[in-house]
């Protein structure tokens, strides 16, 4: 699980501007790709600017190593947590929504039901009500917005994952088509 953060992408940056000062097409969508990376690294470029590449290619080759290293921890950390594990089962949570749920509920008595802990969350509809008028808009986005997009994303590629719900999702839709 591949993350970037803003010092990668600043270093990536710093590469790319010293391809485009020098008029280098680069000849990948991805030029940090298996691909990309075996044309970057032996191109053909003045002293200077291969000094910089390179050093800029080494500071990115660690910030992944830790990256990498830090993602293990968490793995552990989340296979070590009985919480942690039982959200995992879960389609599209893995350990880091897991840890994020868990870092947000907290002590679960404080939530009456689920329907409380989705309006912490923000993820229940706006509702504006007025005489015989009542409107339900977008949710509310109230609460914690990093564990609600974690939320999102986990049901955006629940189809893709294996199990009852990544099988029955897919032949819905084909079926919702046809």
């Amino acid at each position: 699980m591949a993350r970037k953060v803003p010092t990668g992408w600043f270093r990536q940056s710093w590469i790319r501007s010293i391809l485009v000062q020098r008029l280098i097409a680069v000849p990948f969508k991805q030029l940090y790709s298996p691909n990309g990376m075996q044309w970057l690294r032996p191109l053909a470029l003045e002293r200077d600017d291969r000094q910089a590449i390179d050093s800029e290619l080494r500071l990115l080759d660690s910030i992944e190593h830790e990256i990498r290293e830090m993602e293990q921890t968490l793995i552990q950390a989340a296979w070590q947590e009985d919480r942690a594990r039982l959200l995992m089962t879960l389609s599209g949570i893995d350990f880091c929504g897991a840890q994020s749920l868990m870092a947000t509920m907290g002590n679960l008595r404080r939530f009456e039901d689920g329907d409380h802990f989705a309006s912490y969350l923000g993820l229940v509809p706006s509702t504006r009500a007025s005489a015989d008028h009542c409107y339900h808009g977008p949710i509310t986005k109230q609460g914690r917005s990093h564990t609600r997009w974690m939320l999102i994303q986990a049901a955006q590629h629940v189809a893709d994952h294996p199990g009852t719900v990544g099988t029955v999702l897919p032949a819905a839709a084909q079926e919702e088509e046809s």
